[in-house]
């Protein structure tokens, strides 16, 4: 049995979005056993600072249920490993195992398969087998079996599954994950050919059969029925499709793409195939057209690699033929070979190409094509100098969360640290405040995308489970398959040591290589969690920074994702739909480390594991190596003064004032204040933040100015005030907070009065709104921040009078 775990990050935040409570940190057999009521000592092997919350009775039995299965039923596939499977399958039993799984799933409890790597073998290099000549529990190298499908293709939101037999009628399972079953039933009909690459003979634990299993998006290839690799048992009984020539197929793809067939787009792509199979060498026109045709129907799929590569293979570039038909049918290849370069996100090439594609034009050009051309030209700018239309971008939210902007990366550069691999620099000096990145995700799912679905993950090979990423996993990989080009960007990610194939992203029987299981890799160690939007965010405070604490969201971005963490970061990131904004909370010199927080908890024992159980690291920043050095006993202490504090406070009560001061003192006295000056801790912070509101309700104003003051320097702040002039400077091991913008805010309101105004007032206003826009990327919600503030400012004045 593997030792307990504790619960990963993940399946904490679950409970608490199903129960309302708090999280809570808990072994797994902790959560089976039942056992976890109540207050659970605080050891760092169960890292417990808080009551725990019970975990529905279902879910208990689930995982329950589902571990001892998997373990049991794990060890006994192990010991058959490498068996010829000689059970006998009726196609009937097989087809009424395959409409048991006809019925709602529920929320999915995914039991994640061993990590394998794909086949990088074309098909004429494996050796054809038997159904019959599986073994069990085995990868199946340098083999492949030939199945057709005697069932539909089922559709569950993480897997597709149907019944396949092979040429001689022997029956099986297969189950289709990542990539397959995301184009939908019609893509797969009773009937369809499939060549399995090396195919995994594993054991089915829900059914108890033994089934094939397709993890690898380009290990199943859908084959023609007259390929020659088809048994003849299984071809077509007449052969009158195969007397067509390639006009007959492209006029079959342009019906096909008429608006009254649905999924005509791929079934052209289809008939062009055909054609640009059958296509002679003297029928250069016809292959022109089945290219520049399908070249149109890739783009409405989104293969945009695809669509590039037939627009420019459809050029005719004979000045020799220069008339106005031939122009006519350039400009079409050149506006679908921009429109595809749009797609990929290269400016340049799409500028060059919508360029020639007005060239073509004899007269003014369309307005759809001039409006690309502008469009281009605005994702240039907002490239080289930042220049983003921000209110146009946020009045699209929440319903466009894509949004149609370049990258602004300019000001950073990926270079190798002395001790923590590749990291993100600053190549100029950057103020506080200031942009450091604009950039667009590669790749985003939030809980509003229709790919989105929730599930509990159960990885055998760490005991661990999840309750995030599997969608973003498989929809990531499904949109790889689309456009491979965007393979080794992805890949070019720190994927925590994977051992990866040199053959990924090669071009293989017109597929893709992608090791699945190396980009979920790719995914752990870099994909940061979003919050979903929601409607009235530009107007919420810190609405494009806001943490939530169940947020199911996630995205990758290329350049940000780069950055490493530290508690003491110097950058702050928001989301605007599928952007992060990146701007420096303290000045950053050229050539400095950038970073960014990874893990918000608190509580230094719960950072580490998270860290560690997420990012394969542990935290050495200034104030974890300060904490550390700690003795045990101490953080315990700390903590369940904290929690004894925060509970208190959130109490309304006007006894708990003093009482409040006694543990803010018992807590403060926790920290080692030689050791502790200048590095921010949040329990400091959450002190002198209470302080702050506390003496703004009593409207104490020397007080108030004299708590702002203590809090700033609480979070790494040098604030001091000679007589009209502020002035605030982050120190290097500082900590902006919200708290502090707060505070900052509640001291203008304080010092200026009840609309009397004061140059001292407005410089801590101005003060806090550009801290404000630093951590909320934008000044949206900024008034609707002060407003509360000033609104309750009048209230405490009126209660104190």
């Amino acid at each position: 049995m593997p030792p307990n775990l504790p619960l990963t990050h993940a399946q904490r935040e679950l409970a608490a979005s199903l129960l309302g409570e708090r999280r809570s940190a808990i072994t797994v057999d902790a959560v089976i056993a039942g056992d976890h009521d109540g207050e659970i000592a605080y050891t760092p092997e169960l890292l417990e600072v808080d009551t725990c919350c019970p975990m529905p009775l279902q879910m208990r039995s689930k995982i329950a249920q589902a571990k001892a299965s998997e373990q049991s039923r794990a060890a006994a596939a192990y010991h058959q490993r490498g068996m010829i499977d000689l059970t006998s399958y009726s196609r009937s039993y097989i087809l009424e195992s395959f409409e048991t799984m006809a019925g709602p799933l529920g929320m999915p409890l995914i039991m994640q398969a061993e990590p394998y790597p794909p086949c990088v073998r074309s098909l004429h290099q494996l050796q054809s087998v038997q159904l019959s000549e599986l073994r069990r529990e085995t990868h199946h190298r340098g083999k492949m079996v030939i199945v057709r499908t005697i069932s539909r293709l089922l559709l569950h939101h993480h897997f597709g599954v149907a019944a396949v037999e092979d040429e001689s009628g022997s029956p099986r399972l297969m189950y289709f994950f990542n990539t397959q079953h995301k184009s939908g039933e019609a893509a797969m009909p009773a009937g369809t050919v499939l060549a399995v690459k090396e195919p995994y003979y594993t054991l089915d634990r829900s059914l108890d059969l033994w089934s094939i299993r397709s993890e690898h998006p380009n290990d199943v290839l859908p084959l023609s029925r007259n390929h020659s690799l088809v048994p003849l048992s299984m071809r077509m009984s007449t052969m009158a499709i195969d007397n067509k020539g390639a006009l007959e197929w492209k006029h079959d793809g342009n019906v096909a793409l008429r608006p009254a067939n649905p999924g005509g787009y791929a079934l052209a792509v289809h008939f062009y195939n055909k054609g640009l199979e059958k296509v002679s060498d003297s029928e250069i026109t016809v292959k022109r057209d089945l290219l520049r045709n399908r070249a149109h129907a890739n783009l409405q799929l989104s293969r945009f690699d695809a669509a590039k590569a037939d627009a420019v293979a459809s050029l005719i570039l004979d000045s020799d033929a220069d008339t106005e038909l031939t122009r006519n049918l350039d400009y079409k290849a050149y506006r679908r070979a921009a429109t595809a370069a749009y797609g990929l996100r290269q400016w340049a090439t799409a500028l060059h190409f919508i360029s020639k594609c007005i060239e073509q034009c004899t007269g003014p050009a369309p307005a759809d094509v001039v409006g690309l051309q502008g469009r281009i030209a605005i994702r240039v700018a907002e490239l080289d100098a930042a220049r983003y239309d921000w209110q146009a971008i946020i009045a699209g939210l929440p319903t466009r969360q894509r949004i149609d902007a370049a990258d602004f990366v300019r000001n950073t550069e990926v270079k190798d640290t002395e001790t923590h691999g590749r990291g993100l620099f600053a190549k100029q000096n950057i103020e506080m405040g200031g942009l450091i990145l604009v950039e667009k995700a590669a790749h985003m799912l939030n809980m509003d995308d229709p790919a989105f679905y929730p599930a509990l993950t159960y990885d055998a090979s760490t005991d661990r489970m999840r309750s995030r990423m599997h969608a973003f996993w498989q929809d990531t990989v499904f949109k790889l398959t689309l456009n491979p080009s965007k393979i080794p960007a992805i890949t070019s990610l720190y994927d925590g040591g994977y051992d990866a194939l040199p053959e990924e992203g090669r071009m293989v029987d017109c597929q893709a290589i992608i090791d699945a299981f190396r980009i979920r890799s790719c995914l752990d160690h870099n994909t940061l969690t979003i919050n979903t939007p929601f409607p009235g965010q530009s107007k919420e405070e810190f609405g494009f920074c806001r943490e939530e604490p169940h947020a199911q969201g996630g995205g990758i971005w290329l350049r940000a994702s780069m950055a490493n963490h530290s508690c003491l970061f110097n950058a702050a990131r928001s989301h605007i739909g599928d952007l992060i904004i990146l701007r420096a909370t303290k000045p950053i010199a050229a050539g400095e480390e950038i970073l960014i927080s990874y893990a918000s908890n608190d509580n230094y024992e719960l950072r580490q594991v998270l860290l560690e159980q997420q990012w394969g690291f542990t935290c050495d920043c200034p104030r974890c190596k300060a904490e550390s050095e700690d003795e045990y006993e101490i953080r315990h202490r700390r903590a369940k003064l904290f929690q004894q504090f925060v509970q208190l406070k959130e109490t309304p009560d006007p006894e708990n004032r003093t009482k409040l001061k006694s543990l803010a003192n018992q807590l403060l006295a926790t920290f080692d204040k030689e050791k502790y000056d200048g590095l921010p801790h949040p329990f400091i912070i959450e002190v002198h933040d209470w302080l702050v509101n506390d003496e703004w309700q009593f409207q104490e104003e020397d007080n108030v100015m004299k708590a702002v003051q203590d809090l700033a320097r609480a979070c790494g702040f040098r604030f001091d005030i000679v007589g009209e002039q502020v002035h605030v400077k982050a120190l290097p091991n500082s900590l902006l907070d919200k708290r502090l913008i707060h505070a900052l805010v509640v001291a203008a309101s304080v010092e200026a009065g009840i609309g009397t105004g004061g140059p001292v007032a407005d410089q801590l206003r101005a003060i806090a709104y550009k801290l404000y826009v630093t951590l909320n990327g934008l000044e949206n919600g900024w008034e609707e921040f002060c407003a509360t503030i000033e609104t309750t400012t009048v209230s405490h004045v009126l209660l104190a009078r």
